[in-house]
């Protein structure tokens, strides 16, 4: 029987069977985009903000060097654009769109001091101050001493500084060499402590356990002459002088000596210290300084091994706090010494006025002789400095009175001339100095004529 094929509707027209159409999928129809609520303008502001970003992390880096971590957190910055008037000009292009934008210098001077701010506010160790634990600070009003005489005592159970004046610590811990502090001329004291003697009241929460600032030891040592430019005689002030071991951003020990004390004028002794102590007193603390380095530069070399001894502990070992503490107690013995050596030569100084034997000789001749070059002015004093050969050096008032003589290396001078404490004396000045000198020499020789 043959199939027959339908021709009908359903077939195509050459009798071939006719497809059905697929049934089309229905499509859900697409959620319509929200709007967007990014302006224009947000684009350029963005970059401005990552620009911003990197240039205060790059300032970050160079301010704190490997201490950085990049972070910049924290920051408020205030960017000030003065309005234009209309038809003003600008003949150095800084105007966009009627605004006038501040210098380039002038945004990155701006950034800088913000970036100090934050970088002072984290930084653990600062010359000058001692840490503060319960602030977080090394610039707080509790990290540095209260008065000319106040010398560190240790840390709170919470981990703030203490301080006191030097006779009140020497008069608690029985201290019998507390009366030489009022002799005339007075003598002058120190005191050495050991770090854990310091942070015996601190508690471990609050950094008694620190390796990030630790205060291995300290001499307290009073009273220095010290020279403050807005008083006319030096003030006698206490210092406290610290081996402080803070951490390297690879865990590696750093060893700092840190000369804590305030002048007569508020300003920390630190700062204006080649000008307000002594150079017999400066050359104690470059010494304790050199050794320090040296010791550190040590720890250094030996690291590795000293890590696999240790259990790669960073711990230092109790020879070098011992060592540490030897440097530090070298600066308290120099001092002493140094004002042992002020004394006598003191008492040698008024002893020679008493017999009016006074070494005027070579400093008359020294100034008669010398050239343009060698009359100096100290800055300080207002005296009038004559260079002579042979490294004497002589000091006289304007009145052409001498003051004294002393011998001075070559160093020593060019420092004082480095900093300008020594000025080169102008021509009028040095006329009418050397007018004056000469009649003090005449009058001299008629005398002993």
């Amino acid at each position: 029987m043959s199939e027959e094929r339908s021709t009908g509707p359903a077939g195509g027209g050459d009798g071939s069977p006719r497809r059905r159409p697929r049934r089309r999928r229905s499509r859900r129809p697409r959620a319509p985009r929200p709007e967007s609520t990014e302006k224009t303008s947000d684009a350029p502001a963005h970059r401005i903000v990552e620009d911003l970003g990197r240039l205060l992390k790059e300032l970050m880096r160079e301010r704190l060097g490997d201490r950085s971590t990049g972070r910049v957190d924290h920051l408020r910055i205030q960017l000030g654009l003065e309005p234009r008037e209309e038809g003003q000009g600008d003949p150095e292009g800084r105007t966009a769109e009627g605004i006038v934008l501040p210098e380039p210098g002038e945004i990155l001077a701006q950034l800088r001091e913000i970036v100090e701010e934050a970088a002072a506010s984290r930084e653990v160790y600062r010359e000058g101050h001692v840490f503060c634990f319960w602030c977080e600070s090394a610039i707080c009003s509790h990290s540095r001493p209260p008065g000319t005489r106040s010398v560190f005592t240790g840390y709170s159970p919470t981990g703030a500084p203490r301080w006191k004046e030097l006779p009140a610590l020497l008069l608690e811990s029985g201290d019998d060499r507390v009366e030489t502090l009022y002799r005339k001329p007075p003598h002058l004291v120190s005191v050495l402590t050991r770090g854990d003697r310091l942070k015996e009241e601190q508690l471990r929460v609050f950094g008694r356990s620190s390796r990030s600032y630790n205060v291995l030891a300290q001499v307290a040592a009073g009273f220095l002459p010290v020279r403050t430019p807005s008083l006319p005689e030096p003030d006698a002030c206490a210092v406290t002088v610290q081996a402080v071991e803070t951490r390297g951003s690879r865990g590696e020990v750093r060893l700092h000596l840190n000369i804590v004390g305030v002048r007569g004028d508020g300003q920390n002794l630190v700062e204006e210290v080649n000008e307000s102590l002594d150079d017999r007193f400066l050359s104690v603390l470059v010494h304790a300084r050199r050794r320090l380095a040296d010791l550190e530069a040590a720890l250094h070399r030996h690291r590795h091994e000293r890590l696999r001894k240790v259990k790669r502990s960073t711990a230092l070992r109790q020879e070098d706090i011992d060592r540490v503490a030897a440097i530090v107690l070298t600066v308290g013995r120099g001092f002493e010494q140094v004002s042992r050596q002020r004394v006598r030569r003191t008492k040698h100084a008024e002893d020679h006025v008493a017999r009016g034997n006074r070494p005027t000789g070579k400093a008359l001749e020294d100034a008669s002789a010398a050239e343009a070059e060698k009359f100096l002015h100290d800055r300080r004093t207002g005296a009038i400095v004559v260079l002579g050969p042979r490294c004497r050096v002589h000091v006289f008032g304007t009145e052409g009175k001498h003051v004294t003589s002393l011998v001075l290396k070559g160093d020593q001078v060019e420092r004082r001339l480095y900093t300008r404490r020594w000025e080169i004396l102008d021509v009028v000045s040095r006329d009418r100095f050397l007018t004056r000198l000469r009649s003090r020499i005449d009058d001299e020789e008629a005398r002993g004529a």
